[in-house]
């Protein structure tokens, strides 16, 4: 009688137990992409950072660094921080007016001449705060998620403008990895 009972229930819960991680993923996937971009949106916010109509919805850089943090977590949070650092170095020279980039990194040579007190305010400690609890839940959530890195170089392709494919079997293919990783 058991053993009936029991294959009843193995059948019965099976399409149950492969929605709950599919939907899962689906949750990871949407949390992943909100704390990539996160820091740049409340930095518009907050800091009314000028012409932030210049800023990407989805940043590129940052999507191929989540990618890379679900294979490896180190490599991912290493291109974590570097591809932030280059969106906060790029804020800052348009910020500070600054004709490129590279100009506002040259004149990092005259930093010993600043008060660099002065520019610690509570704002400034919020938003590194800001950026590390961001840094921790990407890192986090992509832990041990291969499966996530193909829907976020998906992303970062479409982003880029490309043309999603119109073969299903791709798709086909991200789901059955995603059920036998379960």
């Amino acid at each position: 009688m058991s053993s009936i009972f029991h294959s009843r229930r193995a059948i019965g819960a099976r399409p149950a137990a492969r929605a709950v991680p599919r939907g899962w993923l689906v949750v990871r996937f949407v949390c992943i992409v909100v704390a990539l971009h996160a820091p740049s949106w409340l930095s518009v916010w907050i800091f009314q950072t000028p012409l932030a109509e210049e800023r990407p919805l989805f940043n590129l850089d940052l999507l191929v660094a989540a990618a890379l943090a679900c294979v490896s977590t180190l490599a991912g949070g290493v291109a974590l921080v570097l591809a932030w650092s280059a969106d906060i170095i790029r804020a800052a020279a348009k910020n500070y007016h600054f004709m490129s980039t590279f100009d506002f990194v040259d004149a990092a040579r005259f930093v010993d001449m600043l008060n660099l007190r002065t520019f610690l305010s509570p704002s400034l400690l919020g938003a590194v705060t800001g950026f590390a609890i961001c840094l921790w839940l990407t890192l986090r959530l992509t832990r041990r998620s291969r499966t996530l890195a193909l829907p976020l170089l998906g992303l970062a392709l479409l982003a880029a403008g490309a043309t999603p494919p119109t073969d299903p079997s791709i798709f086909l293919a991200w789901t059955r990895t995603a059920e036998s990783s379960t």
